[in-house]
């Protein structure tokens, strides 16, 4: 990012700008989750703007409710560059922009959800004792129905659901065949989340499985556990460090930014060529020597579903892993 020329504000640099050694800092932490259960985080983004000026602090209220797109990845020129890996890693809503001054140091940080909410959904603050008027144009639901009569395709009426709400976003599945509705299924819901979660809930009754509802830039990825079309290969020289567990049975991984993975894929790690005679994801070593072998080996290998993701930017730290992408999983 970089200060506009001749006024207030900063406007976004694109991917074939020269480097800028005046271009704004910036740091972000991003949690990508799916919004399908009643305890889904509202705000799970952050995003700090180093070296705003007075304008924008004092006009920081203002930005409550806008809409931010973050793109991230490997730049050309970077180490493990590939442009096949950069994508959309957010593309949510401002819940709440704070300006911070001190000593010489302005900042902005701006909290953020997910995906982005309806207007109807959002608590404007007051500017300079006026409250900032919503779209008019815009209906304003006080509720979310949701009707599925018994027979009738369940895909069909999730994705008109959520095309009501957000008629800017698509919606994908990744069930080709229809799913009748068991029954008459119906319900109206206060808010965005408690959808979700019941058309989720909906979706178990007809199939016994899980339906996750993630948002993913402008799209609305409805993925049935258990399914997967296209597995993503992670090399081992895209790790940054080994595979650890994460729970039971859930592992987590850590690379180099990327924004090409999303909540519901499945990717495979690489295989080890060396049996670990300890166990699954244990090292086993009477020395040096042969914990240098083991260094050059994935602990963990076959496939795994992504559950969460967490993005962890600061462009100007030379520690790489601030700027690395953590993927939370469990086996396929």
């Amino acid at each position: 990012m970089k200060r506009k020329p001749g006024g207030y504000g900063w406007e976004v640099g694109g991917p074939n700008d020269e480097f800028h050694p005046n271009a704004l800092e910036i740091e972000f932490q991003i949690n990508e989750t799916s919004i399908d259960s009643f305890d889904s985080p509202s705000g799970n983004a952050s995003i700090t703007i180093h070296g705003v000026d007075m304008h924008q602090i004092k006009t920081a209220s203002r930005l409550v409710g806008s809409t931010v797109v973050l793109k991230a990845g490997m730049g050309k020129g970077l180490p493990l560059s590939n442009p096949n890996q950069t994508g959309e890693i957010l593309n949510g809503t401002v819940l709440t922009a704070v300006g911070n001054w001190v000593g010489v140091a302005m900042d902005l940080t701006l909290y953020l959800s997910n995906h982005v909410i309806p207007p109807q959904d959002i608590t404007f603050p007051t500017v300079e004792g006026v409250a900032k008027q919503i779209d008019s144009s815009k209906p304003r639901n006080t509720h979310y129905p949701f009707h599925c009569l018994r027979g009738q395709d369940l895909c069909q009426a999730i994705k008109l659901s959520l095309q009501r709400i957000n008629p800017d976003y698509d919606t994908e599945f990744n069930v080709k065949d229809p799913v009748p509705a068991p029954e008459d299924l119906y319900g109206s819901y206060p808010n965005f989340t408690e959808l979700c979660a019941a058309m989720s809930e909906f979706w178990h009754q007809a199939t016994k499985k899980r339906l996750r509802i993630y948002p993913h830039g402008t799209v609305f990825s409805c993925y049935e556990e258990g399914r997967a079309e296209v597995t993503h290969d992670i090399l081992f020289e895209e790790l940054i460090g080994q595979p650890s567990w994460d729970g039971v049975a859930n592992i987590s991984f850590t690379t180099a930014m990327r924004g090409d993975l999303k909540v519901g894929d499945v990717i495979r790690l690489p295989l080890s060529d060396t049996p670990t005679p300890s166990g699954y994801g244990v090292i086993s070593a009477t020395g040096t020597e042969a914990i240098g072998l083991q260094r050059n080996r994935v602990l963990f290998s076959g496939t795994y579903l992504i559950i969460g993701i967490s993005h962890l930017g600061q462009f100007r730290s030379p520690d790489g892993q601030q700027w690395a992408s953590t993927f939370f999983c469990v086996p396929a």
